[in-house]
């Protein structure tokens, strides 16, 4: 298949995935990506990494996705046919006979927002998100989720899973922790000691709140992890004012996939929320 880069160090070992280019337009993975391929040239370790670039028109064209989001289309019969669907069985196809054992979706946003690791609930990716060095640590309740993503398509093969939302497209800091992100992937895989991000925001959602009526508004620009009080309007539609019994986070404020979603779908992603936060 085309764009799988497979460094493979003939050693027994686990398989490792790393997605990037989901989204075309997040263009900042190149550079991370270029630095894993280069540190792990002279590397005798028992494991094999595969890379997928997995949108490969939408990275030519530099857009998010070419007919619709390549992180909604691996559940085809619900969609219809796209250029993401076709490349969706494409990678399907791949890997129905490849084993993975660790998958790392790769990702960044048009705008600036604070870096964030969304993990399965497997004991196994919390424990390594908590050494990852990024502050925001989400639990993600994939089996929610009304959408059919590529983590969750490959979550029941997998020891461990997680996505990664680094920042701005390209932003230098946004490199410089995808780098980072690269090393402590190589560090887990060499069996080296990681110290734990002992200062990190553990945030577990538990709400996904979804609307189909298009006429919903916010009721202001919210920001990544801000709180919203107990009985505060935060949106209101054709019919209702919306509100919580109690106070949550905002998780991902975003406005820009429910912009997505206008074009292809007839349910909106209104928010997810969060109302745990320990750290």
């Amino acid at each position: 298949m085309q764009w799988v880069h497979i460094i493979d160090f003939k050693k027994p070992g686990p398989t490792t995935l790393i997605v990037w280019w989901v989204h075309g337009n997040e263009i900042v993975w190149e550079k991370a990506i270029e630095y894993l391929i280069t540190k792990t040239e002279t590397m005798v370790v028992g494991w094999k990494i595969i890379t997928l670039q997995a949108n490969l028109e939408g990275k030519k064209m530099n857009k998010r996705y070419v007919d619709h989001d390549l992180n909604r289309a691996f559940a085809s019969e619900d969609i219809g046919w796209s250029y993401e669907v076709s490349r969706a069985h494409e990678i399907k196809d791949f890997f129905k006979e490849i084993p993975i054992d660790y998958a790392f979706d790769l990702h960044s946003t048009p705008s600036k927002s604070d870096p964030m690791i969304l993990c399965t609930s497997q004991p196994s990716s919390l424990a390594l998100a908590s050494k990852m060095p990024i502050y925001h640590v989400v639990q993600w309740l994939i089996d929610r989720v009304e959408w059919m993503s590529l983590l969750k398509y490959f979550q029941p093969r997998l020891k461990l899973g997680m996505a990664f939302e680094c920042g701005c497209h390209e932003d230098d800091v946004t490199i410089t922790i995808g780098k980072k992100i690269i090393d402590t992937i190589i560090d887990f895989h060499q069996g080296k000691e990681l110290p734990s991000q002992n200062d990190q925001m553990k945030i577990a959602i538990t709400d996904i709140v979804y609307t189909a009526d298009p006429n919903f508004v916010y009721t202001k620009p919210y920001k990544w992890f801000e709180m919203i009080e107990k009985w505060e309007v935060w949106w209101v539609d054709s019919m209702w004012e919306h509100r919580f019994e109690v106070s949550k986070i905002i998780v991902i404020p975003n406005t820009m996939i429910a912009q997505d979603l206008e074009k292809q779908s007839k349910t909106w992603v209104a928010y997810f929320w969060d109302a745990i936060k320990n750290k």
